[in-house]
């Protein structure tokens, strides 16, 4: 089930983009922490454990 049954998905790629760069960086090394907003939902389970990989060190 998802969790926003009634949203339209749109695919929006100007808007992606910082995050794309962002991402591109991180996985050439080239950054270790994320400046671009993010808004996550889940399950108090799942909060828990995303909080838990936080605590993961980058190295």
């Amino acid at each position: 089930m998802l969790p926003f049954p009634n949203s339209v998905l749109m695919q929006d790629d100007e808007k992606l983009q910082p995050y794309a760069v962002e991402l591109a960086e991180y996985f050439r090394s080239q950054r270790m922490t994320f400046t671009m907003p993010v808004d996550l939902y889940g399950t108090p389970f799942q909060l828990s454990v995303r909080n838990a990989l936080y605590e993961i060190s980058y190295e």
